[in-house]
C-alpha cells in the first residue's frame, strides 16, 4: 500500500507506491535441431530441451495525491517492462526488448461528486479487464481478446459521470 505524506488540512497530499510483477516461464522443445558441420549432418551438442527463465514482467513507481485541493488529484506511473506490452514479438524471442516506461501520467479535477474531468495519459475505459489494475488482476496478463481489442493508453482529456449503478465515459485522444 505505500505510504503517504498529507498536510493537516487535507489540501495536499502525496502517496508513494510500488508494483513489482516477475513470472518463471518454462517451455519444452521437444524436437532436437540438427547442424551442419565438416563430418556432415548432426544433432546439436548445446541443444537444451528446456528453455526457461525469470522475467520482471512489471516494476512501477506510483506517485499519486492530490494539489491544493482535494478536488484535484494526479497520478505519475514510472517503471520498467516490456517495450512490447501486446506481445507482438512473442514468436522471435530475440525482438523483446525491457526498457523504462511511462504507464500513467494524469491530473483530474472532480466537478461534483459524480463528474470529473481527466487529461493526461491513461487507460481508454474500452473492456472491463483493462480497467482493472494490473495489481488487482487474478493473473500477470489479460486475455488475448483484451490485447488485440482493447484500446490500452492513450492521451487525451477524459469526461466520467459516476453513479451507483452507473458509469459513463467520454474521451478525446489520439487511442
Amino acid at each position: 500500500n505505500g505510504f503517504f505524506l498529507a498536510s493537516a488540512d487535507g489540501q495536499y497530499k502525496l502517496k508513494i507506491s510500488g508494483l513489482m510483477q516477475t513470472r518463471f516461464l518454462a517451455g519444452w522443445v521437444g524436437k532436437q535441431s540438427l547442424v551442419t558441420t565438416s563430418s556432415g549432418i548432426v544433432p546439436d551438442p548445446n541443444y537444451k530441451r528446456w528453455k526457461s527463465g525469470f522475467e520482471a514482467t512489471r516494476t512501477r513507481l506510483n506517485i499519486a495525491g492530490s494539489i491544493g485541493d482535494p478536488h484535484i488529484d494526479f497520478l505519475l506511473q514510472l517503471g520498467f517492462g516490456r517495450e512490447d506490452e501486446d506481445n507482438n514479438s512473442f514468436a522471435d524471442s530475440s525482438q523483446i526488448r525491457f526498457a523504462m516506461r511511462e504507464w500513467d501520467a494524469w491530473v483530474r479535477t472532480r466537478l461534483s461528486d459524480d463528474i470529473s474531468l481527466k487529461a493526461g495519459i491513461f487507460k481508454l475505459p474500452f473492456t472491463r479487464e483493462s480497467l482493472v489494475p494490473a495489481q488487482n488482476q487474478l493473473v500477470l496478463e489479460r486475455s488475448s481478446v483484451d490485447h488485440r481489442l482493447g484500446l490500452g493508453r492513450s492521451q487525451g482529456v477524459e469526461l466520467a459521470w459516476a453513479s451507483r449503478d452507473h458509469r459513463y465515459f467520454l474521451a478525446y485522444s489520439n487511442g
